[in-house]
C-alpha cells in the first residue's frame, strides 16, 4: 500500500462448540505513522469485521506483519496481515493552451538534466501522474511533453525533481 492511503479486509470468524460470547479484535506490530481499526469492533460468535489499515505519509517503505487477534471469553486466535508499504511520487501540471492537445507523456531519470525515460505506455488524458515504481532514498528528476492530435510530441516540460524519503 501506498503511504498516505488506506485499505481494508474482511475478516471471518466462525465459532463452534458452547461458545456464546463476543470476539474482540486488536491488532499487534503495528509500525509508526500506521493506524488499524475493525468495523465493528467486535463480532457476536461467527461473523465478520473490516480491518481498516491507514498509513501516513511519513510512515517508512518496508514490509511489516501485523498480529490481528479475535478473543473472548477464554478463547483467542490471531493470524498475521502483511503489509508492504511502498513510495510514490504525484505530479502534477498545467493544461497546454495548445488546442489540439490530446494527452501527456511523463519521463522519468535519475540523473538531473538528461537520461530520461518515458513512465506511461498510454497517453495520459489529465493533468496528474502517480508514480509508484520510486524508492525509498532516491531522487528523481520528471519532464513533461504534451501531444497533438497528429502525435507529435512537445518539447519538454522545465525539469522538476522529487526526493523519496
Amino acid at each position: 500500500m501506498s503511504r498516505g492511503n488506506q485499505g481494508s479486509s474482511t475478516i471471518t470468524t466462525q465459532v463452534g462448540g458452547s461458545f456464546t460470547g463476543s470476539l474482540n479484535f486488536s491488532a499487534a506490530g503495528v509500525p509508526e505513522g500506521v493506524t488499524v481499526s475493525f468495523d465493528p469492533q467486535s463480532v457476536a460468535g461467527s461473523g465478520s469485521s473490516v480491518v481498516i489499515v491507514n498509513v501516513a505519509h511519513g510512515t517508512s517503505t518496508g514490509t511489516y506483519p501485523i498480529t490481528i487477534s479475535g478473543s473472548g471469553d477464554s478463547l483467542s486466535k490471531a493470524t498475521t496481515l502483511s503489509l508492504i508499504v511502498t513510495a510514490e511520487v504525484l505530479l502534477t501540471w498545467d493544461p497546454s493552451t495548445s488546442g489540439d492537445v490530446i494527452g501527456y507523456n511523463i519521463s522519468r531519470s535519475e540523473t538531473s538534466g538528461g537520461g530520461y525515460v518515458r513512465l506511461n505506455s498510454e497517453l495520459i488524458s489529465g493533468t496528474a501522474y502517480t508514480d509508484d515504481t520510486v524508492q525509498s532514498g532516491h531522487t528523481y528528476y520528471y519532464v513533461a511533453a504534451a501531444v497533438n492530435s497528429s502525435g507529435v510530441e512537445s518539447a519538454r516540460s522545465d525539469e522538476a525533481s522529487a526526493e523519496v524519503p
